[in-house]
């Protein structure tokens, strides 16, 4: 797995996932006894007009998508995640096959200039 190949993936099952997810979960809510938090939530969003809910869906993918740059933008150590003072480095490493692979390697492109490239060519 390369970096653009990474990015990809966690478009999918981060990104996309989370997005989709809770769009999902404000509709109907899963389980026998879903968090009451939720439920209000549900109550609230399946009272919305359909293009509030739109508005509501819209909203929901920016802050997964928000959220998905700013957790990448750590793995470039482009967001420090520690107080202040010297900080470490987060080494991330695909390893396959016995095949080892930096994903967040500082002389190649940066995960969230891969994540921010139109899907086409991500």
């Amino acid at each position: 797995m390369n970096q653009r190949e990474f990015v990809r993936a966690i478009k999918v099952a981060v990104y996309k996932a989370a997005a989709k997810g809770t769009i999902d979960a404000f509709r109907k809510p899963a389980g026998r006894r879903p968090h009451p938090e939720l439920v209000e939530l549900s109550a609230w969003f399946n009272g919305l007009s359909a293009k509030d809910q739109d508005t509501c869906a819209r909203a929901v993918d920016f802050a997964a998508r928000q959220a998905t740059y700013n957790f990448l933008a750590v793995l470039d150590g482009l967001a420090a995640i520690e107080p202040e003072g010297p900080k470490g480095k987060i080494d991330l490493l695909y390893e396959k096959d016995g095949a080892s692979t930096r994903l967040n390697d500082e002389d190649a492109n940066q995960l969230t200039f891969l994540f921010k490239e139109p899907e086409e060519l991500s």
